[in-house]
């Protein structure tokens, strides 16, 4: 091959580029760019109507969803009318739905290829729209069952929840085996002979005069003590078990004792929780519906008339403050945090168990099971990523046991979809074995743990099985498998947890890979040896800043030997100042500054992730935080600043920044570039914040590292000056007593950060930062603004007058990357691999539904 020839593209491209960028305007979109023009991708409340504008859909059947304003749960319930057609007359309907209460539809069969028209109104409306979406080549066919099909086949006699009557006596015999039944019968009699309160909140339990079921992770004046709820609910839903095992009554009556009790507490003692949510929020409200449910299930046939009404009165209210609740919610805020994590799944087993008693249980079932079809990721869509971060598990319990639910009745595996076929490669780059997590996890940066612990790594064993997914099932195998139940409803079916294959490591996996759903891109040197591994994770989210998550978009972060090294250090429960002004705040993660102003706190407040290649040598992503610096005032932002008693405008920018778009690069073994192109509406200080684990020193623009081979050079327009600061701007402190610690305790600083910052103000500001980890070498700057770094030589676009590029050769000119080429905007990379050509071209792309 001829390398002169290899590079002969690239000078071209290259001398084009210089000739275009003369005369560039960066207030027009430049070729290969795009931008989102809606104020926010994922809106708290939506806002706009979906599919439309001719977007091709991925999914067939497809979902229609449609904004309400009904957005309290005491409001009455609306009436909608929705129709599908192939013409945008409507002269040929071929799909309706009249008076229905949801502000979403799923249709009820397969569409054929082409264009389509959809409507809706309330009923007695005017009509809205008409809105237009394609079936095409790229529409993926959903084999799933109609929510019909589902609800037709949900019957039986009772127990068919807790466990089916069918296979109680299977189940008897291998939980007596196994010893299943010993601990849940050694975990019942805990419960005989309590003096239960009259009161559900702040209740005290008591058994042989002494307080028992204290909490084990708050003081007892903390208001979270509180909270009986878990208690009534493992009291009864263990004792039905041990009943339903063991058939003995003396567990049935104890649970009818717990059980009766709750049936006497007010079903809706507040419209809100202790902490301002609105009531069936609360984890509580999900709690009492799943042991009174139990009760019914289980207890059937022991209750008398009487106690039998009296429960399924308790239990046709709770599901309809439910249904409610949900209705116009689910299908229209972008989270709902709660109802994904528990509430869901006590909705469907109760549901389930009332059908045939309760005449609602049937629309019930419907609505929840077309909600969890449309909906199901909530916090995600296709690429297997999880915007929560490590919150992720305790998304786990829902995910186990819904779709074993509607796979008891239909039989169809509901894992089989591309998220769920993703997901287990989120898990491995996002914590490679032997290694720490990327410090994305959302409401934190993740702990110090090297394994994906027993429950993750349980769940990657269950996709391993339904999905006979290699890489989940070694995920899966990795950890210690701990004795016990870990998904009841799968067990008591007879479906595997564990595999009994033992899968070898995978081979031939890309190195990196990214999750532009929730905007993130892991990057590894040495993905399956953490020993050798350097990673680089790049965040910029589409779902903008609020719920657990943090103002980090455009922030990445570096794992170096499977240790957190360029990663913020800090407490979620640090106090009111310190949470918003440092641990949430853009000052608390390795992103930009505007005056020192950051990121609001917003939905509209929300970056994406615009392109990424991955190389043998050269991995690139670029993050594009533009829309990541305004907002409007947001109730989140406003409660945590008024709590803190800060200035809300001495922190947080609003409209300054008109472009930032941050270009990432991991170059062989040890070398990280970041070029970042930031313009604001007038001339400010640029602030770029670097956190370490480990202490930083400054001289100039660089940093050292102390104990560790690493350093950091910054260069920009404007030149940088580097400070290091040894203490947040507000010192953490433990402000409720957890762990058994003091209230008030500070909390321990680890590391320090840095900020680099313009000596002079000005509107724009191009800086290119040299990250060395592992091995260092000299940044030898040449007279033509090019640099030297190793074997690696970079020519970045440094003139705010001239449009960003940025071209990196390798010494041997076996690998050339071209930021933009001339003429359409690509970013170009070409490598030699075993003697041939391997060229990759990407262009913007924006984030499924961004229109």
């Amino acid at each position: 091959m001829n390398r002169k020839r290899f590079l002969l593209y690239f000078i071209i491209s290259w001398s084009t580029v210089a000739l275009f960028a003369g005369s560039g305007d960066e207030e027009k979109i430049l070729p290969g760019e795009k931008r989102p023009t809606v104020t926010a991708i994922h809106p708290l409340w939506r806002t706009d109507v979906f599919p439309a504008k001719s977007i091709e859909v991925d999914t067939n059947p497809v979902s229609f969803f449609w904004p309400s304003d009904r957005r309290e749960f005491t409001l009455p319930l609306r009436k909608y009318d929705f129709q599908l057609s192939r013409s945008t007359d409507f002269s040929l309907v071929e799909e309706q739905n009249l008076q229905q209460e949801p502000s979403f539809y799923v249709s009820k069969k397969a569409l054929s290829p082409g264009k389509w028209y959809w409507r809706y109104r309330e009923s007695g409306g005017v009509w809205q729209g008409p809105y237009s979406f394609v079936v095409g080549k790229g529409t993926r066919l959903d084999q799933r069952p109609s929510a019909a099909v589902f609800v037709e086949a949900v019957g039986g006699e009772r127990p068919r929840m807790v466990i089916r009557k069918e296979r109680l006596a299977i189940v008897r015999k291998d939980f007596l085996k196994d010893g299943t039944t010993a601990q849940i019968i050694s975990e019942a009699d805990r419960y005989f002979n309590v003096i239960l309160p009259d009161e559900e909140w702040g209740g005290k339990f008591y058994k042989n005069g002494e307080r028992v079921f204290l909490s084990k992770k708050f003081p007892a004046e903390h208001i979270k003590s509180k909270i009986t709820s878990g208690i009534w609910n493992n009291a009864i839903t263990t004792l039905c078990r041990a009943y339903l095992l063991t058939d003995d009554s003396k567990y049935a009556q104890e649970a009818l004792r717990w059980g009766l009790k709750i049936c006497s507490f007010d079903v809706m003692p507040s419209l809100l929780t202790y902490d301002g949510n609105p009531y069936p929020d609360g984890f509580c409200f999900a709690f009492y519906l799943n042991s009174i449910s139990c009760l019914y299930d289980a207890l059937y046939d022991y209750m008398s008339m009487e106690q039998r009404r009296t429960v399924r009165d308790n239990l046709a209210l709770r599901l309809r403050y439910y249904y409610e609740y949900y209705c116009n919610r689910l299908e229209n805020r972008c989270f709902d945090n709660h109802a994904w994590q528990i509430s869901i799944a006590s909705f469907v087993r109760a549901a389930i168990t009332a059908k045939g008693d309760i005449p609602e249980a049937n629309k019930y079932l419907s609505y929840i099971y077309d909600a969890w079809t449309a909906i199901d990721p909530e916090q995600s869509h296709s690429d297997g990523g999880w915007f929560g971060g490590g919150y992720v598990s305790v998304n786990i319990d829902v995910w186990l046991e819904v779709p074993a639910y509607f796979s008891m009745f239909t039989g169809y595996n509901y894992y089989d979809t591309p998220f769920y076929n993703n997901h287990p490669y989120y898990f491995l780059y996002r914590q490679a074995p032997g290694s720490v997590e990327d410090g994305f996890s959302g409401d934190g940066y993740g702990g110090n743990g090297k394994s994906l612990g027993n429950k993750i790594s349980a769940w990657m064993s269950v996709l391993g099985v339904e999905l006979n997914h290699p890489v989940a099932k070694w995920l899966g195998n990795l950890s210690e498998r701990k004795s016990g139940l870990f998904s009841w409803t799968r067990s008591v079916e007879g479906k595997k947890v564990w595999s009994d294959i033992q899968v070898d490591r995978p081979r031939s996996l890309p190195q990196s890979r990214d999750f532009r759903d929730i905007g993130i891109v892991n990057m590894h040197t040495d993905l399956l040896n953490s020993q050798n591994d350097l990673h680089v994770a790049l965040r910029s989210s589409p779902y903008g800043t609020f719920g657990h998550n943090l103002a980090s978009h455009n922030a990445f972060n570096v794992i170096y030997q499977g240790e957190y090294l360029f990663v913020p250090y800090g407490h979620r429960h640090g106090g009111d100042k310190n949470s918003v002004a440092c641990y949430r705040h853009s000052r608390g993660h390795n992103t930009v500054l505007i005056d020192g102003k950051g990121q609001p706190l917003s939905p509209e407040a929300y970056g994406w992730i615009a392109r990424y290649l991955g190389g043998r040598e050269i991995t690139y992503a670029c993050g594009d935080a533009s829309n990541a610096y305004d907002a409007a005032s947001f109730e989140l932002e406003d409660q945590l600043f008024a709590n803190a008693g800060l200035n809300r405008d001495e922190h947080i920018s609003r409209g300054e920044m008109k472009r930032f778009r941050r270009h990432t690069l991991l170059l062989g073994n040890s070398l990280i570039l970041v070029y970042d192109e930031l313009e604001a509406n007038h001339p400010v200080r640029w602030d770029w914040i670097l956190h370490c684990r480990k202490k930083m020193t400054a001289d100039g623009n660089m940093l050292k590292v102390d104990g560790v081979d690493a350093k950091v050079e910054v260069f920009g327009t404007v030149p940088m000056q580097a400070e290091v600061k040894e203490r947040p701007m507000f010192m953490p402190v433990n402000v409720d007593g957890r762990g058994g610690q003091k209230a008030g305790t500070p909390y321990p600083v680890k590391g320090n950060y840095a900020c680099l910052s313009t000596v002079r103000k000005t509107e724009k500001q191009r800086i290119l930062s040299f990250i060395q980890v592992g091995e260092t070498n000299k940044v030898l700057e040449s007279p033509d603004g090019s640099y030297c770094c190793g074997e690696w030589k970079i020519e970045p676009v440094m003139s705010s007058d001239r449009i960003a590029n940025l071209k990196i050769t390798k010494r041997d000119s076996s690998v050339c990357f071209l930021l933009k080429d001339g003429k359409n905007g690509e970013t170009v990379l070409r490598e030699l691999v075993d003697g041939k050509v391997v060229e990759k071209r990407v262009v913007d792309e924006l984030p499924y539904g961004a229109i």
